[in-house]
């Protein structure tokens, strides 16, 4: 049985509200599991029903909804070909502070896929590199020790296994 498709409204962190179909939205580990602990299934189910994104601001989320489009209309578990790869690699040329926004959003969100490549971006950036050009490279201005930053670098490469 084909479930139903309908919009439900998304709100950013700037109140800015973005309408997505319910069948991309269960893309989303997170707003699925939201969905369905709250039995919204069908349009009556939704009246003015917004999932609030605090966290989120809008370039991230306009990006992240660009990505669920496309990969909903070429869906990775039925093979990644070497065009998707490009897709994304393309995708993935950004700033490197909007792609660690895109990264923790997509974390947040339950998009494994996406977050999967957006980390091994990250990790590859910063794969070899001393602590200075670490924090340089994420924007990191703490006064973290060099073990504290090892252990960050060592977490970021053991996802890229």
């Amino acid at each position: 049985m084909k479930r139903p498709t309908f919009s439900i409204p998304i709100m950013n962190s700037e109140g800015e509200i973005f309408e997505l179909d319910v069948q991309i939205i269960r893309c989303c580990t997170t707003l699925k599991t939201m969905l369905d602990d709250l039995d919204i299934f069908e349009q009556e189910d939704v009246n003015d029903f917004v999932i609030p994104l605090a966290n989120i601001n809008a370039p991230i989320l306009r990006m992240i909804i660009k990505w669920l489009n496309h990969e909903f209309v070429q869906p990775y578990w039925k093979g990644i070909t070497n065009e998707m790869k490009e897709w994304d690699a393309n995708f993935l040329r950004v700033h490197k502070e909007t792609l660690v926004k895109l990264t923790v959003a997509a974390h947040f969100l339950g998009i494994d896929r996406l977050a999967e490549i957006t980390r091994n971006t990250v990790a590859g950036m910063i794969k070899g590199k001393t602590d200075d050009e670490i924090q340089g490279i994420l924007n990191v201005r703490t006064v973290n020790t060099s073990v504290e930053l090892k252990e960050i670098e060592r977490q970021i490469l053991m996802y890229m296994e």
